[in-house]
Formats: structure tokens, C-alpha cells, sequence
């Protein structure tokens, strides 16, 4: 696999993982944004440099959007970070976002959760500023983007999509390149089902 785009990156973090030979797959990038440095990706030896790289991005992102009027912005940042829970609970993390309480989800008819994909809804090929599409991803025969989240719930929270229109699963296909990619950083990936509120019918994490 290989990168290639403009800038940044999407998930939370975790513990440090230290990079595997499968994921010198991160080994070529070409920024398009004039801001960014040509080469921030180098051959995966230093899960340090890739992490303050994402971090630098999202930051960047975030002062970006804020000098600007907020239709204009990239990333509308008001997440609780105060409301973390910072305690140990085991393998997990836990964070309360007041904001749910105050933006409930629209109602819809939803029904399942394995619903075929709907090239009619909304889908992040409909995406119309190049802004937004940080990097272009190929792992084998399938290829992902990582996209801004104008919305995000914590800190350096991106987008990473399938550039099929797939619908909203988890396959083994979907599983083994995120942990592939994942590897190279400290950062980690979350999946929202579809029905789980807030998620889109075309795959992302």
C-alpha cells in the first residue's frame, strides 16, 4: 500500500504500538497544501514523528477554521475535553459529550443495521471542497481517504472513508487495513454503526 494526498489524519489515540514491516506501507506522500512540508510521511521508523505530525494537522485545521466565519470552517471544534474520564477502565475509554443532550439526532427509518448502501443519501463522494480530503490511501486492491470532521468529539478526530460506495459494516476486508495503518502511529480507530446515531450509510471509522 501507499499514501498519497494533501495533509492529515482522523482517530484518537492510544497506547504506543511499534510499527511492523506491514506498515512501511506509509512511504510516499505529496502535500498539496502550501503550509504543509513536502515529505511529513517518511519510511514508518518513528511512530513519534507521524504522531506530531496528525496532531500538528488537526491543530492547524482547528486555528485555520477559527479565524474564519463558521461556514466557511473546516472543523467546528467545541468538544467537552473536561468531561474525559481519565480513570482506568481497563482496555476502554470513557468520555461524556453533554452536546448529545443538546443536538439530538434527526428522526428517520432506520430499521437495520445491515442496510444495503444508498447512492441517493448522503455520501462522502458528494464531498465538494478539495480542502477536505486529506489523504488518499491504498492498502491492496482498496483504497481510503482520510477527510476532516467538521464535527469532531474529541481531539485530532478524523475521518477515514472508503472511496468505494460501500455501505456502513465492518468486513474483514475493512478490519485488517485499519489495523495495518494503524500500526505506524499511536493513534487508534473507532467504529460507529449505522443506527448507532451520528453515522453516514457509506463506510467510515
Amino acid at each position: 500500500g501507499r499514501v498519497r494526498g494533501a495533509s492529515g489524519v482522523a482517530l484518537c489515540t492510544r497506547a504506543d504500538t511499534p510499527p511492523s514491516e506491514s506498515t512501511r506501507a506509509l512511504t510516499h506522500y505529496r502535500a498539496a497544501m502550501p503550509e504543509m512540508p513536502e515529505e511529513p510521511f517518511k519510511p514508518v521508523s518513528s511512530v513519534q514523528r507521524n504522531d506530531a505530525f496528525l496532531r500538528e494537522t488537526f491543530e492547524g485545521l482547528v486555528a485555520e477554521s477559527a479565524s474564519v466565519v463558521p461556514e466557511s470552517r473546516l472543523v467546528m471544534y467545541d468538544a467537552c475535553d473536561e468531561h474525559e474520564i481519565k480513570e482506568s477502565v481497563g482496555p476502554f475509554r470513557k468520555r461524556l459529550d453533554d452536546r448529545r443532550n443538546a443536538k439530538p439526532k434527526k428522526p428517520d427509518d432506520q430499521r437495520l443495521v445491515c442496510t444495503p448502501f444508498d447512492p441517493s443519501s448522503f455520501n462522502f463522494s458528494k464531498i465538494r471542497n478539495p480542502r477536505e480530503r486529506l489523504l488518499s490511501l491504498e492498502m491492496g486492491e482498496t483504497t481510503y481517504e482520510l477527510l476532516t470532521n467538521k464535527f469532531p468529539l474529541f481531539s485530532c478526530h478524523m475521518l477515514l472513508t472508503a472511496k468505494a460506495l460501500v455501505s456502513q459494516q465492518m468486513t474483514r476486508t475493512h478490519l485488517a487495513a485499519i489495523t495495518q495503518l494503524l500500526q505506524g502511529c499511536s493513534f487508534s480507530a473507532y467504529f460507529n454503526s449505522w443506527m448507532a446515531s451520528a453515522s453516514v450509510n457509506h463506510f467510515h471509522c
